[in-house]
C-alpha cells in the first residue's frame, strides 16, 4: 500500500466535554480506556483509505474556558475539525452553533467541520429527552458541515468510519480551489 501525501492531515477534536479523549483512544487502541487519559494530546497514526496511506495527527483539544484563549493555538494546520456534542447532553448539542462554530469559523474559516454525535450507544431514561438523528441531520445542514456521523467511544461504533471520513474530507479539501470551505469534524 502506498503512502499518499508525505505531510500529515490533522484532525482535531473540539466540543464541550462530551468523552472527545475516549473516542480517541477507542479508535487508535481498539478498547474503551479503562484508566485516565491525558487531555490535549495530539496522536500520530497512519489511517488507510481507499487502498492508500495517510498519516494522520489527532489533536485532541481542552473544552475548558480556562483555555479559551490558548485553544485556537492547536487549530493551525487542522486540515479537519470533528465538531462534537452528547446525544445525552443537549447543552452540549446547543454549544456547537453557539460556541464552537464561532471559534472555528473566526480561526479558520475554510476549514471543513464533520459534526459528531458521542455516545450513541446511549438509552434514555423514560421521560428523558435525547438529542434525535434528526436533530442532529439539522444542525449538519444548518452548520454546514460536511457530514454528520453518530459514534460511540464505548461499543466502537463508527469510529473507523468517523476517521475515514476525516481523512477523505481532508484530502477533498485539499484539492478544492481557493474559496472553498474544509471540512470540519465537530
Amino acid at each position: 500500500m502506498a503512502v499518499a501525501r508525505e505531510s500529515a492531515i490533522k484532525i482535531t477534536l473540539v466540543g464541550d466535554y462530551v468523552g472527545k479523549t475516549n473516542l480517541i483512544s477507542s479508535y487508535l487502541y481498539n478498547k474503551y480506556p479503562e484508566h485516565e487519559i491525558k487531555l490535549c494530546e495530539c496522536y500520530e497514526t497512519t489511517i488507510s483509505v481507499d487502498n492508500k496511506e495517510y498519516p494522520v495527527q489527532i489533536q485532541d483539544s481542552p473544552s475548558l474556558e480556562e483555555w479559551e484563549g490558548l485553544r485556537p493555538l492547536l487549530y493551525v494546520n487542522t486540515s479537519c475539525f470533528l465538531m462534537c456534542y452528547s446525544r445525552s447532553q443537549r447543552a452540549t448539542y446547543e454549544n456547537i452553533y453557539a460556541k464552537w462554530l464561532p471559534e472555528i469559523r473566526h480561526k479558520m474559516p475554510h476549514t471543513p467541520i464533520i459534526l459528531v454525535a458521542t455516545t450513541a450507544d446511549y438509552r434514555a431514561r423514560p421521560n428523558e429527552k435525547i438529542v434525535t438523528s434528526s436533530e442532529g441531520k439539522s444542525l449538519q445542514k444548518q452548520i454546514e458541515a460536511e457530514h454528520y456521523i453518530e459514534c460511540s467511544a464505548e461499543e466502537r461504533k463508527n469510529l473507523k468510519v468517523l476517521f475515514e471520513e476525516a481523512v477523505r474530507c481532508s484530502i477533498k479539501h485539499n484539492t478544492r480551489t481557493t474559496g472553498s470551505k474544509p471540512c470540519i469534524l465537530m
